[in-house]
């Protein structure tokens, strides 16, 4: 269907009716029906006859009557409207609403001042006199007739708001600039109508039609944050007004867009701004009326077909670009959907809009934008020249929102790379999976995951780890930092469950549709359409602040310049959400504290080392890669992805490598210099405990005189202990001895020494005598609290201690050489840990046993 719109309104939209259309008189006819009423209606009985139209024409004229007597006083008495006329045509484009900074004293940019350039009205007269007659024709077609007032449209709009109960108007172009400029008032009041009536009257008096329409057409807001048609007509056709002539469709695009400059913008709604542009082509420009007909209906069905003209090259090339735009565009999306004020509103109304935005951190933003090169790297390639980023940084305790990234080429009004939606991959997982677990299941970092295959029966979905298999049964906290998917997964089906992932994660402000309730978009990030780095900042405010957060926003409050007006509320106040308890959150830093020195997150380290929580993510196929991170005092959230979808081969986005490095980069400037803080533990919450885990013994064996010393590590008092020997005479384990929970060490006396003869002739026969034994010694630990399927026993490893065989008669003396070389000789090669053969007699190496000064055992020291 074509969108061209004829002046029959076949195409289903309405036709065009300008300001000062009369409203055309209703038809009395009617057809009776038999009963003496007229369409079924009888005579209307009671108060309900008055309710005519006799009636209604009466109210209408004095309504009129009285309106006029109300701002006749203010004409009368004389106003400076005139000299603020001249203002404008000085250049002082009226009061510009101010953004300030978190001090609440620096101007971090004007609304309405920007992007202007005059043109003389007889120069467009002379290049473009069609441009003139059309914005006329739109808008006012009496302009030239009346003073300052249409009394015709102003009684159809008296009559509409009685019995409407709408604020219609009936503006004349005059009126429009006294509105937009001159009042300095966007008000939707009676008494602001009464004062642009009387300031129309008095400026017609002080200024020629032509300094009226001139200032009107210099002035007006034509979209793309600009104000005349000058530099309309550069930033949308790449024409001079001053030198080039426009074509009639490009003429009529141009004067349709003062009626909602925003929804008729070229480059946001294409669409809607061709449908309008034709309603000029087509109703406004051939028509015959007070003004001639500027084309004939034949040129405007063929400029009707032709497309917008436009190219968003020419906003770059004539744009200005300002500091901070990407802040001043979200301060202005911000106003109009929490205060309902419009661009409109806000160019003139001389309003003060106190901020969260701070200097420095916005500046290390920009900082990170132009040294992009270097920081958007992956493995040390770089990303490329589309690689791109978003940033967001704000205060936990507040929610106002510090800084914001637009983008490495960010133009105002361009797409802010922080708003746009990605999918979130692993730094989902502390929301709606961990933090969950931890609070429903009183988990913590030492609980016991399962690192398994998922089920099949569950949507016959099987994750994979981003490196490795399945790791089986892991801790907490090593699923969290080596961001392992399969236990993600299970911890959401078996602990956590859909629908309370769900609720966490729209209680969090996370933008959770219908086609994001499953187990991939919950456990590991998979969204449909995705989360902002705003959305995640603001989530991930809990941590810092304790289970609550203050939603995200950058304007604190709005006041008139005149300080004796009150502040403007906000249509709805921000509150406080609580979505988990302290000791969760508490628990989760803990782990996300950890990921930042051993985990996916290292390369995010503040460079003064100061304390830092975060959690990496990254999506199938390294198409995005994500860092949300905090501080006590901060967080920040920072997306890098590839905006035209055409990732360069060999190359993706993790989360560890360029956002991490972002992070560091921004945070390190931004906190620079101010006081370091660690993470606190909240009044009352205890530190995690380590749940109880049964060891295998590490088993250490130490000689002495016909005794062995055996010592382990000392675990739970639940534990106890059965010792196990065989020597090498051969045999199975047999049991010696019990220690009791608590226990580290038992001593084996039941030791036999191999002895030999000690006569002139039984040397012989020693030559067959066993000359060494061995014992073989194990440690079984056996938990006594065992339920069923846990570990009951675990077995230490083995360790074996050598004799050598004694002669018989000879202790004294023996006893000292045997200690001194089996202290230093064994005790070196079989138990020697200190270097000394205290067990074994031989003290550093002597061998000072039964009394008898043994020969150094320099082979070792004996324990």
């Amino acid at each position: 269907m074509s969108d061209i719109h004829n002046r029959n309104g076949n195409d289903g939209a309405p036709p065009l009716r300008t300001r000062s259309e009369r409203i055309g008189s209703r038809s009395r006819s009617g057809r009776s029906n038999g009963s003496g009423r007229k369409n079924g209606k009888g005579p209307q009985k009671g108060w309900k006859r008055f309710f005519n139209w006799k009636w209604i024409t009466l109210v209408a004229i004095t309504t009129i009557l009285l309106m006029i007597g109300g701002f006749s006083a203010v004409v009368l008495a004389g106003t400076t409207y005139g000299d603020k006329l001249e203002k404008i045509q000085k250049g002082d484009f009226g009061n510009a609403s101010k953004i300030l900074a978190n001090d609440n004293k620096t101007i971090i940019a004007r609304i309405g001042s920007e992007n202007r350039e005059s043109v003389d009205i007889e120069v467009l007269k002379e290049k473009n006199p069609m441009l003139l007659d059309t914005f006329v024709k739109t808008e006012d077609r009496r302009f030239y007739d009346h003073s300052g007032l249409d009394f015709q449209g102003l009684a159809r709009a008296v009559v509409k708001n009685i019995f409407t109960g709408s604020r219609q108007g009936a503006s004349t172009l005059t009126q429009q600039l006294c509105k937009n400029v001159v009042l300095e008032n966007t008000e939707q009041t009676y008494t602001r109508k009464i004062n642009e009536l009387a300031c129309a009257l008095n400026l017609e008096k002080k200024a020629s039609k032509d300094e009226i329409l001139e200032a009107y057409l210099n002035y007006n807001f034509l979209g793309n944050r600009v104000h005349g048609v000058q530099m309309a007509s550069k930033i949308y056709f790449n024409k001079d007004l001053t030198k080039q002539t426009l074509d009639p469709h490009e003429v009529a695009l141009l004067a349709g867009l003062p009626k909602a400059p925003t929804a008729y913008n070229p480059y946001a709604n294409p669409e809607k701004a061709k449908v309008r542009r034709n309603v000029i082509l087509m109703d406004v420009m051939p028509l015959d009326d007070e003004i001639k007909p500027l084309i004939t209906d034949e040129e405007a069905k063929k400029y009707a077909e032709k497309d917008l003209g436009v190219d968003k090259k020419y906003v770059d090339q004539h744009l200005k670009t300002a500091k901070y735009d990407a802040y001043k565009d979200y301060v202005e999306k911000e106003l109009e959907s929490r205060y309902g004020l419009k661009y409109d509103d806000l160019q003139s109304a001389g309003y003060l809009i106190k901020t969260g935005f701070d200097v420095k951190t916005q500046q290390a933003v920009e900082n990170a934008y132009a040294n992009s090169k270097s920081l958007l790297k992956d493995k040390g390639k770089y990303l490329g020249d589309n690689a791109d980023f978003g940033v967001t940084m704000l205060d936990p305790k507040t929610g106002l929102i510090k800084a914001i990234g637009g983008g490495r080429n960010y133009t105002a009004k361009a797409s802010i790379r922080s708003l746009e939606l990605k999918q979130p991959g692993s730094s989902i997982k502390p929301l709606t999976v961990y933090t969950p677990a931890i609070m429903d299941q009183d988990m913590n970092e030492y609980s016991i995951l399962k690192d398994i295959d998922y089920p099949t029966d569950v949507r016959n979905w099987n994750p994979s780890n981003y490196t490795g298999g399945a790791q089986g049964n892991v801790t907490m906290e090593k699923a969290v930092l080596k961001s392992l998917n399969k236990s993600a997964a299970w911890t959401l089906a078996e602990k956590v469950s859909l629908s309370r992932a769900v609720d966490v994660g729209k209680k969090l402000g996370l933008p959770i549709l219908e086609a994001d309730i499953g187990y991939s978009p919950l456990a590991l990030g998979g969204m449909s359409k995705g989360v902002t780095t705003v959305q995640m900042a603001q989530a991930y405010s809990v941590y810092p602040n304790f289970g609550s957060y203050i939603p995200a926003h950058a304007v604190k409050q709005v006041t008139y310049n005149d300080e004796d007006k009150e502040e403007i509320k906000p249509d709805k106040p921000l509150k406080k959400v609580t979505v988990f308890d302290p000791k969760s959150t508490y628990y989760m830093t803990r782990m996300l504290e950890k990921n930042i020195q051993s985990g996916t997150g290292v390369k995010a380290k503040i460079a003064d080392g100061r304390a830092l929580a975060g959690k990496t993510g990254t999506t199938n196929g390294n198409k995005e890669g994500w860092f949300v991170g905090y501080t006590p005092n901060l967080v920040g959230a920072v997306d890098v992805f590839y905006p035209l979808n055409d990732k360069p081969k060999n190359l993706g986005v993790g989360g560890g490598g360029a956002p991490a490095a972002i992070f560091s980069e921004i945070v390190s400037e931004a906190v620079a210099g101010t006081e370091k803080q660690s993470f606190k533990k909240p009044k009352d919450v205890a530190e995690p405990k380590k749940p109880f885990k049964l060891e295998a013994p590490q088993l250490k064996a130490s000689k002495g005189d016909a005794v062995v010393h055996l010592s382990w590590q000392k675990q739970n008092e639940r534990v106890s202990y059965r010792i196990e020997r065989y020597d090498d005479e051969g045999g199975n384990w047999q049991e010696i001895g019990q220690a009791p929970g608590g226990s580290t060490a038992y001593s084996d006396t039941n030791i036999q020494i191999p002895e030999l003869e000690d006569g002139f002739l039984d040397g012989l026969e020693n030559m067959f005598r066993k000359k060494e034994k061995t014992y073989h010694y194990r440690v079984i630990a056996i938990d006594t609290q065992a339920k069923e399927n846990d570990e009951r026993e675990l077995t230490s490893n083995e360790e074996k201690v050598t004799f050598k065989a004694k002669k018989k008669g000879n202790d004294d003396n023996d006893g000292g050489n045997d200690g001194g070389n089996d202290g230093g000789n064994d005790g070196g090669n079989d138990g020697g840990n200190d270097g000394r053969g205290n067990d074994g007699r031989g003290n550093d190496g002597r061998g000072n046993g039964g009394g008898g000064n043994g020969g150094g055992g320099n082979g070792g020291f004996g324990f």
